[in-house]
């Protein structure tokens, strides 16, 4: 069974792939307000890392189950994310919120803070808080997206989330605000997993 492989190692990618992020590094410098498809798995990883690498004080993550891996390529499991998710935490009242859909992608018997993503955080000096919860079911009723909001000013929206099928706006501020106020909906029923700092 071949190794999933970092989009961010040297020969990680390939040209396709490169194309895109140079795309999308463009994107975040201009910041317009346009739509920009986001499906194939190192994309997706690509504009997620990118998210908590810009963050300046919050990413609101709605994800399926916090994938390590997607279809042979590095999610949530790879040490990059883990890097930029620390960088983002290290400033001043940063705050990184997660709500799964679904039991989180651990190994059987282990537990939510052994998710490599969470392990490095729980390792790491950090200024901010991050949360991880589980969402209501009855919430999810009619709903069938996931996504993730940077700043209340940048979304990607999971319109097929079998296959990571997304659409990105980095200019929309209305419609990520619209986002952000959904997933704090969403949140206020969901079942605290994780955080740190650990609530008392």
């Amino acid at each position: 069974m071949t190794e999933p492989r970092s989009i961010f190692a040297a020969d990680g990618a390939n040209d396709e792939e490169r194309l895109y992020f140079k795309m999308i590094d463009a994107a975040f410098t201009a910041r317009n307000d346009r739509v920009i498809s986001n499906g194939k798995p190192a994309h997706a990883v690509y504009l997620l890392h990118k998210f908590l690498d810009n963050a300046e004080t919050s990413v609101k993550v709605l994800s399926g189950r916090l994938s390590r891996t997607f279809d042979g390529v590095l999610a949530y499991a790879d040490p990059e994310m883990a890097s930029a998710a620390i960088k983002f935490l290290r400033r001043q009242d940063s705050r990184l919120s997660i709500l799964i859909v679904d039991d989180i992608d651990v190994d059987p018997g282990q537990a939510v803070s052994d998710h490599p993503l969470l392990a490095a955080i729980e390792r790491a000096e950090i200024n901010g808080r991050v949360t991880v919860a589980k969402a209501d079911a009855q919430d999810w009723d009619g709903f069938d997206h996931h996504f993730i909001v940077m700043d209340e000013s940048a979304s990607r929206v999971e319109f097929d989330t079998e296959n990571a099928q997304a659409f990105v706006n980095l200019g929309d501020k209305g419609f990520a605000s619209r986002l952000a106020n959904a997933f704090d909906f969403f949140e206020l029923n969901s079942v605290p997993l994780y955080s740190k700092p650990a609530t008392s």
